[in-house]
């Protein structure tokens, strides 16, 4: 497209909104891809909350009963699956709770489809 060279206006402007379109369209297609395939197997996320489980588990029954322990348990808890929400969410970068800023892949696709 960016070969053609227009006769008059109108095939100017025909041919900016073509560019555009492409732009557009390549630009979702890249979110398409970047989406649809999760770098994290299922399978993992399981045994690994199942063994962050047995973990606390074990840490719980071997602890005198008391506040601080509890309270320690809790605050451990939390940092962990805080962490575990990072990994999830470092997964689906456009996505979530922390997300990553999508303008710089589309100023390079710009650049590209020049």
């Amino acid at each position: 497209m960016l070969a053609l060279k227009p006769g008059n206006n109108r095939q100017q402007r025909l041919q900016s909104e073509a560019l555009r379109l492409v732009n557009e369209v390549a630009t979702a297609r890249w979110a398409l891809v970047q989406q649809s395939s999760s770098g994290i197997p299922r399978a993992f996320l399981v045994v690994l909350g199942f063994w962050l489980l047995l973990l606390f588990v074990n840490f719980g029954l071997f602890a005198p009963p008391n506040a601080l322990t509890i309270a320690a348990l809790f605050v451990g808890a939390l940092a962990v699956s805080g962490a575990f929400q990072l990994v999830v969410d470092m997964d689906a970068p456009f996505r979530g709770t922390v997300r990553i800023s999508s303008a710089p892949m589309r100023h390079a696709l710009e650049e590209i489809s020049r």
